[in-house]
């Protein structure tokens, strides 16, 4: 974020900063969510960029670069 910072100013990475939360929590619901559809289903323990196999559903990772890239490129769009 601090390389961000430095492209966007300071006005415009709190913008980025704002919508980089909103859509990790996003993603975050995505991977809860196909969690818990792959263990009804039984499918696939791929599931777009998550590993599915633990068990466990508070052991998921998210790659938050994921996030971050998404909410930098909404705040180009949004800012003025």
């Amino acid at each position: 974020m601090g390389g961000i910072g430095a492209v966007l100013g300071f006005k415009n990475v709190l913008i980025a900063l704002l919508l980089t939360t909103f859509s990790g929590g996003i993603i975050s619901l995505m991977a809860i969510s196909a969690y818990y559809i792959n263990r009804k289903t039984k499918s696939s323990d791929k599931f777009i960029w998550w590993d599915l196999k633990d068990k466990n559903p508070l052991k998921i990772t998210l790659p938050y670069s994921v996030a971050i890239g998404i909410g930098t490129i909404l705040s180009f769009f949004i800012r003025s």
